[in-house]
């Protein structure tokens, strides 16, 4: 099993690339992007299918707490009646590492049809996103690089800790005493 702290010191090195990575990548259109995000008198939707609707959600959570209001619009729930939360005054930010997610294109002409500013966070300027855009960010390497990230821990979290989790549990299950001892232990307060 690798050292934790050789593993937390890769895991920085690897932010740290991935954030260097953009440097070159910011042009006239991430300024264009940032001005259309500031004049909105409304919200900015961030939407995004799969490993990049985890990014989006965590961009509108960042933009909330930094007091820009904003909120997650899952593109699949979207279709399904959720766009009515979408006005005229809104900025939609979408993720889409391919640029051609089903569920993304399908609200497009809805977006459009409502008057909302349409920001795409893309790694391909070729796609039908990219080109419905009124301001397209190409951000291959960003994106490639966390869905890396990700790919690598959870196959880490495969390998090394969810057998032992199993293990862990399985024992648990065979001698309750054990895991009430252990929650105990864990500061975890017992239930009466």
């Amino acid at each position: 099993m690798m050292d934790i702290l050789e593993e937390a010191k890769d895991v920085l090195h690897q932010e740290a690339q991935g954030i260097e990575k953009l440097i070159p990548t910011l042009n006239q259109n991430f300024v264009n992007a940032v001005n259309m995000i500031m004049k909105s008198k409304g919200r900015v939707i961030v939407t995004g299918m799969g490993k990049s609707g985890h990014i989006a959600r965590k961009v509108s959570a960042t933009l909330s707490s930094t007091g820009t209001p904003s909120i997650f619009l899952h593109p699949a729930e979207a279709i399904h009646g959720d766009l009515g939360m979408v006005t005229a005054d809104d900025v939609v930010l979408a993720f889409s590492n391919s640029g051609e997610t089903v569920e993304i294109l399908n609200i497009l002409p809805s977006l459009k049809r409502i008057g909302a500013k349409l920001i795409t966070v893309v790694g391909n300027h070729n796609s039908t996103l990219a080109k419905y855009a009124d301001i397209s960010n190409k951000n291959r390497a960003s994106l490639q690089a966390k869905m890396e990230y990700d790919r690598r821990r959870d196959r880490h979290l495969r390998e090394q800790g969810v057998t032992e989790i199993v293990h862990v549990f399985y024992e648990d299950l065979l001698r309750p005493i054990n895991l009430e001892t252990k929650l105990l232990k864990a500061g975890v307060p017992k239930i009466r």
